[in-house]
């Protein structure tokens, strides 16, 4: 698949470049070549792509993997030169009279000659205020990235005030600005080759294994879908959480759980299961499969009576998936070659039995859960007492501080009525039904002391 350099630079022009080096990571390399018309006198370049795809093709009910001409994508540069560093702008109308303010920084060839070898930097150029601006790993700056939290309790202790005083001290503002290691590692690496009317560019993305991480029973994919089943619904989450890891919250929710008396029976990487009242309910990950392009995911979530499958596939169109067999499953779009003709081509697919396994798995749930449990279980949050305060608070305000201690308050509490909503949320399955009718008596109190505090603080 060929790529204009500005689709392959474009994605890269609000990070700008920045060299990451993780030896731990894989790494994935686009090339382009064309042709190239510079202006030195004006600092103009002009750069032509023959763009030529591979791509599935719906011909008469068939679909076909075939290379397609698309035709010439040309882009329109400006650059200057800054001692030997090479800056680029990217987004230049045709007429060259506006381009992106920020420009690429390039290192390695000769100064005041496009020719050569250039690689990209960690830092942008503002044409608006003539300075450059460089991003470093919060690893490499002392305190390491400045949290909210960190800045807020500066502001509580009167050490920064606005954000003048951010930018004044050098040492905050780059830990502010740092990149963490993840972001650093997704930034990418490009190279240019430019001799005479040609060139080259390598965009290298750095890419961490993510697959590695292989204990799904303690990923943000489980502390989600618990989340859910808790509340008596499913909803799939994204298959690349299975990748990243929650443990702590997955003990904070397994902890949760106790309180509605379901409690934690056994757990493996793979594989765990709950006890409620007599039952087991386990959830158990078969095929797993996540890659740059697909990927694939069965899961079963069971009871002593009543099993729910899952088989999942996904991701983007490839020759071996370009397939009458994957029609049905297929996302289309129309496109138009160089000579003008129009035809419908396969560039995503998902083949998947979500729907009936949502279905399934909540029945299986209702079926589970329909006894309910003790109502001693049951927590609410009282926040009354807080809507008192506000109230009395905001509508005796008489200044801008008395305002601010308001707004605070609100969000106190409107923060209480929503940590209640959650907890009733969650007991929406177990609770008995004397619970439910409290719940939605506590919703109408809580709805009318909002409108009320809405009105106050007008």
């Amino acid at each position: 698949m060929k790529k204009s350099l500005y689709l392959m630079l474009a994605g890269t022009a609000a990070m700008f470049m920045a060299c990451g080096d993780d030896s731990s990571s894989s790494s994935l390399t686009y090339e382009q070549s064309g042709s190239i018309v510079v202006d030195p006198q004006n600092k103009t370049v002009v750069t032509t792509v023959s763009m030529v795809e591979d791509m599935c093709v719906n011909e008469n009910n068939t679909y076909n993997w075939r290379e397609v001409n698309l035709g010439e994508d040309k882009d329109y540069l400006k650059y200057d030169f800054k001692g030997d560093t090479l800056i680029i702008f990217q987004e230049c109308s045709s007429s060259f009279s506006y381009c992106s303010e920020y420009g690429m920084m390039f290192v390695g060839g000769k100064a005041g000659s496009l020719d050569g070898s250039w690689e990209s930097t960690n830092c942008k150029y503002s044409s608006y205020d003539k300075e450059s601006y460089c991003y470093v790993s919060c690893s490499d700056v002392p305190g390491g990235k400045l949290t909210e939290e960190e800045a807020e309790r500066m502001y509580e202790s009167g050490q920064i005030q606005s954000w003048d005083d951010l930018e004044k001290n050098p040492t905050l503002l780059a830990r502010l600005n740092c990149l963490d290691e993840e972001d650093m590692s997704e930034m990418p690496q490009v190279d240019l080759e430019i001799s005479g009317s040609s060139f080259t560019a390598k965009v290298k993305y750095s890419i961490k294994s993510e697959t590695e991480f292989d204990d799904y029973t303690n990923s943000r994919f489980m502390t989600s879908l618990l989340d859910d089943l808790r509340r008596g619904s499913i909803d799939i989450p994204d298959a690349s959480r299975l990748f990243k890891e929650d443990s702590t919250d997955m003990k904070d929710l397994i902890f949760t759980l106790k309180d509605y008396g379901i409690e934690l029976a056994s757990q493996s990487k793979t594989s765990i299961s709950f006890k409620y009242k007599n039952e087991t309910l386990s959830i158990k990950f078969g095929d797993v499969d996540y890659g740059d392009d697909n990927g694939s995911l069965s899961m079963t979530i069971s009871t002593d009576k009543k099993s729910c499958s899952l088989d999942a596939e996904s991701g983007e169109v490839t020759k071996s998936t370009c397939k009458a067999e994957y029609g049905e499953f297929f996302s289309k779009e129309t496109e138009e070659d160089a000579a003008g003709n129009r035809f419908t081509v396969a560039y995503a697919y998902s083949k998947s039995n979500e729907r009936d396994f949502e279905r399934c798995a909540e029945a299986l749930l209702d079926t589970l859960f329909a006894k309910g449990t003790p109502s001693k279980n049951i927590v609410t949050n009282d926040c009354s007492d807080l809507y008192e305060t506000v109230e009395n608070v905001c509508n005796n305000a008489a200044s801008y501080e008395d305002m601010e201690v308001c707004a605070d308050l609100q969000d106190e509490y409107f923060s209480c009525i929503n940590s209640s909503y959650s907890v009733y949320g969650a007991l929406a399955k177990v609770a008995p039904e004397g619970a439910k009718k409290e719940k939605k008596q506590f919703i109408q109190d809580a709805r009318k002391l909002a409108r009320k505090l809405q009105r106050a603080s007008k």
